[in-house]
């Protein structure tokens, strides 16, 4: 009797255990037809979220290129075809280190794949900004000159998942700015002239104000001369500048250093008594140059040399 009442009590044990699983097993049955249910409804918002990010992309006036940890180009925009003057098909699963991006410094130099911002992102894990370069276009036949910026993404732990790279066109200021620096060069050119007289004489006639800048210049103009033309004469005519400073007379001095070291001698004219006081108050030593009143003189002074 004692064994039958045990055996019942372990049979309802052994029920309750199971109608416990049965019940456990039916809610999570019931969970996952709820998110069953709900799964289309999260597709969708997925599809619509990416639908707008994709928008977005194509609305942005900037190129967008998103690359994979590897470096391989994964996304991009409508934009970045145009200013990279590519297509889909060359553009994804490209890489910065590919040949035929020609990639180049400002100054014309080559810019190793390395050094793009976005290979500088998903190698330290850090952003990049307003990285100037530019790169062939094949298709076009030019290159452009782009303002690049680039950000790592980053998981939750902290680790690199990829990068994306933001650029603009800005060839139309480089091109301006170049411009600027020509033009620059230019009027310093003009502002020193070097005019050959004779086949081993030079001369630089000065106008107007002598900075630091401008000092600079006339020596290096006048050494340059001096070198390539075998010069033995240089004359410095300071007729036409309006002021004579520190700037004008370390000019002259180091001038007349630099020239006698190439084998020339210095001929310093059209000093005017203002001039000469000046030079006097500034304790000047011009002993290494030889000075004359006027141009003339100057030139008289180096013929009378060759015999």
């Amino acid at each position: 009797m004692d064994g039958h009442i045990t055996e019942t009590h372990r049979d309802d044990q052994d029920r309750q255990t199971l109608l416990a699983r049965i019940d456990m097993l039916e809610r999570e049955n019931a969970a996952l037809r709820e998110k069953a249910q709900e799964a289309p409804h999260f597709e969708a918002e997925l599809h619509a979220c990416e639908e707008r990010f994709r928008a977005l992309l194509e609305g942005l006036h900037v190129g967008v290129v998103m690359q994979d940890p590897t470096g391989k180009n994964i996304l991009f925009n409508p934009h970045a075809l145009t200013l990279l003057g590519v297509t889909e098909d060359q553009l994804l699963g490209r890489t910065s280190f590919d040949p035929r991006w020609g990639a180049v410094y400002e100054d014309g130099s080559p810019c190793p794949g390395e050094v793009h911002p976005i290979s500088v992102a998903l190698r330290t894990g850090k952003p990049v900004r307003n990285f100037v370069h530019g790169v062939d276009r094949p298709a076009l036949g030019d290159r452009v000159w782009l303002l690049v910026s680039a950000a790592p993404q980053l998981d939750d732990q902290g680790v690199v998942t990829g990068a994306i790279a933001t650029f603009t066109d800005i060839t139309a200021r480089k091109d301006a700015e170049d411009l600027v620096r020509s033009q620059s060069r230019m009027l310093e050119e003009m502002s020193t002239p070097l005019v050959p007289i004779g086949d081993d004489i030079v001369a630089i006639p000065l106008v107007g104000t002598v900075d630091a800048r401008r000092a600079e210049l006339v020596l290096e103009t006048l050494l340059t001369g001096i070198a390539q033309k075998g010069a033995r004469v240089a004359i410095l005519d300071i007729t036409g500048v309006s002021v004579v400073d520190a700037h004008v007379a370390t000019t002259l001095v180091r001038a007349a250093q630099a020239a006698r070291l190439l084998g020339a001698q210095v001929v310093l004219t059209g000093i005017r008594g203002s001039v000469a006081q000046t030079l006097v108050e500034l304790d000047v030593d011009l002993s290494g140059l030889v000075t004359r009143g006027t141009l003339q003189g100057g030139i008289a002074w180096a013929f009378s040399r060759r015999s």
